[in-house]
């Protein structure tokens, strides 16, 4: 990674790439997958602490699942970190993943990034 940007192989899909902040929506849709579609690995960075409110989570996966991939208590949205999930999973069906977010805050901000095949 140079310059902040996110490094991806020749030819590879570019990865999808989600900023948020505090007052994001209930859920935002990150990729609709086909049939064969891998997903390799999301990631999820905080890059502004949340604070205030209710306390802000969330939660990575698909409207039958809305944790699959990441659940609330995976994800501490309280710290700057950043959090990598080596997913490798294959989708079988047409899909959403979507990004859930639950609590409220009055600051915070960060962004997901999800490398997959196809």
């Amino acid at each position: 990674m140079e310059g902040g940007a996110w490094a991806h192989p020749a030819g590879a899909p570019k990865p999808v790439e989600l900023d948020f902040t505090f007052g994001s929506g209930a859920s935002q849709i990150l990729k609709g997958l086909v049939p064969g579609t891998v997903i390799k690995c999301v990631t999820v960075k905080i890059t502004t602490p949340f604070s205030g409110g209710t306390g802000r989570t969330l939660s990575i996966g698909f409207p039958a699942d809305n944790s699959e991939i990441a659940t609330t208590t995976q994800l501490n949205l309280t710290i700057a970190n950043m959090y990598k999930f080596d997913v490798y999973r294959t989708s079988a069906i047409s899909e959403t993943l979507m990004a859930y977010w639950g609590g409220t805050a009055t600051a915070g901000a960060g962004k997901i990034i999800v490398e997959f095949t196809k």
